[in-house]
């Protein structure tokens, strides 16, 4: 869990509020030393924005409102995440990368109803994403890239620049 400083103090997750930096390190050494274990975060949307929250505040960022640097930067970090999971997992639903991609656009689409635009343009993704799946599986690249995929996170995994 980050540790993260707000008007109330210092926290530690959802430990705190503590009046120093310092106050909060300290209890959270001592819980990693009795035997505290973090849970890994798991891939669903909401933490997969938490992550990049967390990467873009590691970069510098401190402010996430809308249209702000913050905001910008955090959400580039999450499409970036929401993809490699997606390449990692080859997921196997053309609609469900299509509608992901057209509510993260630069100008998303929020309505999916029959006939509306955004409609439109998940179905005009989704397509896209069949025949390029399509074509890759006619010349076996498919099964190759995600091989080498998969054989290139296992490598960083074990050298530690990826988490396990």
């Amino acid at each position: 869990m980050p540790i993260t400083h707000t008007s109330q103090g210092w926290f530690w997750g959802s430990k705190g509020p503590f009046t120093t930096r310092e106050k909060a390190l300290e209890v959270q050494q001592a819980a990693f030393a009795s035997g505290y274990q973090e849970k890994q975060m798991s891939e669903e949307p909401h933490n997969i924005f938490a992550q990049a929250t967390i990467q873009a505040k590691e970069e510098g960022h401190t402010h996430f409102k809308k249209n702000s640097p913050g905001y910008k930067r955090r959400n580039e970090i999450a499409s970036d995440l929401m993809h490699r999971k997606w390449e990692d997992k080859q997921v196997d639903s053309p609609y469900a990368v299509a509608t992901w991609r057209t509510k993260t656009m630069k100008e998303p689409y929020a309505d999916f109803t029959e006939n509306s635009p955004g409609r439109k343009k998940r179905d005009d993704i989704a397509e896209a994403i069949k025949r390029d799946q399509e074509i890759k599986k006619s010349s076996g690249l498919f099964n190759i890239t995600g091989f080498l995929q998969k054989q290139a996170n296992e490598i960083l995994k074990k050298r530690g620049f990826l988490q396990k």
